[in-house]
């Protein structure tokens, strides 16, 4: 072979790979209306429909546009019982007409009765949905009880926390800085 035939092909080669990286770039690349949905920070919370505690169902979905707290929980867990009533007052104050606070029970793990006392018990006013067959545990990931979860006024996930119980004053904060994104 002579050397302008050996650039020829050289060049050709190198060529075809770029036009085929570039082409894959694009046609890979997710466009930014992409939804991704997973039960981790930066991610679209997963979306689900349970039975409240007190009535009709409800479908995460039905409600995004302002941010979210979502707790789960069970009526045996200790710092779960204890954060209760600080999500209700944080709930409260901030109204629910700015803010939601939504408690999953994980009520595969828990009696109904019990839950249904510690509601009244607590006088929450926030929505519980009961998790009776452990889906949205699973969808989330439960790693631990309680399990808090974030979301933003588009549906985003934008802290995830492990444990508990969580002071009315970090509540506060990271839905002040979600309402201030809003």
């Amino acid at each position: 072979m002579t050397k302008t035939r050996w650039k020829i092909i050289v060049s050709s080669c190198l060529a075809f790979a770029l036009s085929w990286l570039s082409m894959s770039a694009v046609l890979l690349k997710p466009s930014e209306q992409d939804e991704v949905f997973a039960p981790a920070k930066g991610f679209y919370a997963p979306n689900f429909t349970l039975d409240k505690l007190d009535g009709p169902s409800f479908t995460l979905s039905d409600h995004i546009g302002k941010p979210i707290l979502l707790t789960l929980w069970a009526s045996w867990c200790s710092p779960c019982k204890a954060e209760m009533p600080t999500f209700n007052q944080v709930y409260q104050e901030l109204g629910p007409e700015n803010v939601l606070v939504l408690g999953v029970n994980v009520t595969s793990q828990d009696d109904p009765a019990n839950v249904k006392a510690f509601v009244e018990e607590n006088r929450l006013s926030f929505p519980v949905l009961m998790d009776t067959q452990g889906e949205v545990a699973d969808l989330y990931r439960l790693r631990g009880l309680p399990m808090t979860y974030f979301i933003d006024s588009q549906g985003k996930i934008t802290d995830v926390i492990v444990g508990g119980p969580l002071s009315a004053g970090t509540v506060r904060s990271i839905f002040n800085e979600l309402l201030q994104e809003n």
